[in-house]
């Protein structure tokens, strides 16, 4: 969540390293989708899902009529931009509940079949050559074999196999994780962001996006490996609370706050604190995190 918040930082003018941007760029958000299909449960009635899926919803409209509120009275921008095409935290809104909707809809063995996880990966190719930009659409196509991907580990305890072997492995994936860093800074941004065309020939597109599934399995699994386990666990139960909330703060607040610093990566670690402090004393008014509860 802080490489999140941190990638965040340069939409807002903080200046950031653009080789260390893509970098996170090319595993943040996949990781993180890959934790959020690890903890979907299919056991859940039908009554109970439908509520979940109702309470994201009630949460994305929340959140757009801010952002709305934002465009206009900040950035001039027509009201309903975020609402059409949803931008920083609302796509993913959007896109748990299309992906939510998918996993609890389809049958075990479709899910669990190797052909429909090959289609997966075919289908998210698609926002590379199209745009899909409306309703998240490009995004939920792109990202949705990360999230197949987490369900998948829950589902046949793959994590277990990872926690047994990894460790033996762990000096090669550091080694590949240094690999993996100059190879990301080699392809185009688009790729990582799953909502822009990317203007290359398609087999090109095709090595792009086969170089950006290896580096984010990569770095994810090195991750996993070499993170604390009891580490952060009580924070990690409010991940939509600092997700959502990090975005109202960003705009247009602290985008006025910037102007006044120096252009130096210092200043960008200096605001990326600030914002953490401000989201962590935010997290205990009940009010706010009280709002956040309607989306688990």
């Amino acid at each position: 969540m802080v490489l999140v918040i941190y990638a965040h930082l340069m939409n807002i003018g903080c200046d950031i390293p653009w080789d260390l941007y893509k970098f996170i760029y090319s595993f943040h958000m996949p990781l993180f989708v890959m934790v959020s299909g690890y903890f979907t449960n299919r056991d859940k009635n039908a009554g109970d899902f439908f509520r979940a899926n109702r309470n994201l919803g009630a949460l994305f409209l929340i959140f757009s009529l801010v952002a709305a509120c934002v465009n206009v009275c900040v950035y001039h921008k027509t009201a309903f931009d975020s609402i059409f095409v949803p931008q920083f935290a609302l796509w993913y809104l959007l896109c748990l509940i299309y992906w939510r909707t998918l996993v609890y809809c389809l049958p075990t063995r479709v899910l669990k079949s190797l052909w429909f996880t090959a289609l997966v990966f075919a289908i998210s190719l698609l926002p590379s050559f199209f745009h899909l930009n409306y309703f998240a659409l490009s995004r939920c196509l792109a990202f949705f074999p990360f999230f197949l991907v987490g369900w998948l580990c829950r589902e046949n305890q793959w994590l277990s196999v990872l926690d047994k072997w990894g460790s033996k492995y762990s000096l090669a994936f550091v080694f590949g994780s240094v690999a993996c860093y100059f190879v990301a800074i080699k392809i185009p941004p688009m790729v990582y962001w799953g909502f822009e065309t990317v203007p290359a020939p398609a087999p090109a597109v095709l090595l792009y996006k086969l170089g950006a599934w290896c580096v984010a399995f990569v770095l994810s699994i090195t991750v996993y490996l070499f993170m604390p386990k009891n580490v952060g666990v009580e924070e990690g139960k409010y991940t939509l609370f600092y997700y959502l909330y990090h975005t109202v703060l960003l705009f247009p607040f602290f985008d006025y706050a910037v102007r006044y610093l120096p252009h130096h990566y210092l200043a960008s670690l200096l605001v990326l604190v600030c914002l953490m402090a401000t989201l962590f004393v935010l997290r205990k008014v009940r009010l706010l995190s009280g709002l956040l509860r309607v989306g688990r």
